[in-house]
C-alpha cells in the first residue's frame, strides 16, 4: 500500500510478487517498485512472508527508513541496521520526524518466519499523524478488547486501513484475522471516520473468495453506518472537503 502525506511517500507492507515463491500472487502489483517515486519510510507491520518481502526492499528507491516492530532487525540484512535505515518500536512507542508522528500499535496475532523464531520479533499496527490527520493502518489482528482501548486513546481516526481477509475457517482464523463484520466493528471501535478493508485479492489465504471481503465488509458497513471506501488494487483515493474520495 503506498501513501503519500505532504513530502512523505510511505509504503506498507510492500510485497510484489509470489510469496516466498511459493504462494501465487493472483493480481499483478498495480506499479512495478522500480516506477515508485523515491520512498521516504517503508513500515513494516510483522515477520509474515505475505507482509514482509525481503525482495521488495532491495528493489525499492530511495534511501528510506524502516519502521517496524521490536525485533524485526533480526531478519534484515546489515544495510538497513544503522540508526539512519531502520527504527524499531515497541508497543505504544513512537517516531516523529518533521510532522510526521508514528506509533506502533498492539494488535492480536503472531510473528514468526522461520521453524525456531516464533514471536521473536513483535506484531503491530500504526497510527500515522500528519498535522491534523490520522490514519490506522492495521497489519493482521484478530478482534480484541484493544481496539475500544485505541478508539479512547486516540480516536476519532479520518481513515482506517482494517483487515478483512484471510478470515475462512473461522475455527482457525478468528484469533489472528479478522472478518469484514468484525473489521467493520473494529473500525467502529477505532472512531474512525472512514474505512478501506485491505489484506484481500492479492492471495489466497483463506476458503472465502478472493473477492468476498470487500463486498461484505461494505454490506456490514452499511448496517453499521459506518463510511466504507473499497479500493480494488491498484485504484486511489484522495482527501477532498473532510472526506477521502476515490481518484
Amino acid at each position: 500500500m503506498f501513501l503519500r502525506l505532504n513530502q512523505y511517500n510511505l509504503l506498507f507492507d510492500p510485497i510484489f510478487s509470489h510469496i516466498g515463491g511459493l504462494v501465487k500472487r493472483h493480481t499483478p502489483p498495480p506499479i512495478n517498485p522500480e516506477e515508485l517515486p523515491p520512498i521516504s519510510y517503508v513500515l513494516i507491520s510483522h515477520a509474515h512472508r505475505d507482509h514482509f518481502d525481503l525482495n521488495a526492499l532491495k528493489k525499492i528507491p530511495g534511501t528510506f527508513k524502516i519502521i517496524a516492530p521490536l525485533g524485526l532487525r533480526h531478519y534484515l540484512p546489515k544495510d538497513f541496521l544503522s540508526a539512519k535505515r531502520l527504527v524499531e518500536l515497541d508497543w505504544l512507542e513512537s517516531f516523529e520526524e518533521e510532522g510526521l508522528r508514528v506509533i506502533a500499535l498492539p494488535l492480536q496475532h503472531w510473528s514468526k518466519r522461520n521453524l525456531t523464531d516464533t514471536n521473536i520479533s513483535l506484531w503491530a499496527g500504526f497510527l500515522l499523524t500528519e498535522g491534523k490527520l490520522k490514519l490506522f493502518l492495521g497489519g493482521d489482528t484478530g478482534y480484541f478488547f484493544g481496539f475500544k482501548e485505541m478508539g479512547q486513546l486516540f480516536g476519532p481516526i479520518d481513515l482506517a486501513f482494517v483487515p478483512a481477509g484471510a478470515f475462512l475457517p473461522r475455527w482457525l482464523m478468528a484469533p489472528f484475522h479478522l472478518s469484514p463484520k468484525e473489521a467493520v466493528k473494529a473500525a467502529q471501535d477505532l472512531e474512525a471516520k472512514q474505512a478501506v478493508p485491505i489484506h484481500w485479492g492479492a492471495y489466497k489465504l483463506g476458503d472465502e473468495a478472493l473477492d468476498d471481503p470487500p463486498k461484505l465488509f461494505k454490506l456490514a458497513a452499511r448496517k453499521a453506518d459506518l463510511k466504507p471506501l473499497i479500493l480494488y488494487p491498484g485504484e486511489g483515493a484522495t482527501l477532498k472537503n473532510g472526506l477521502f474520495r476515490p481518484l
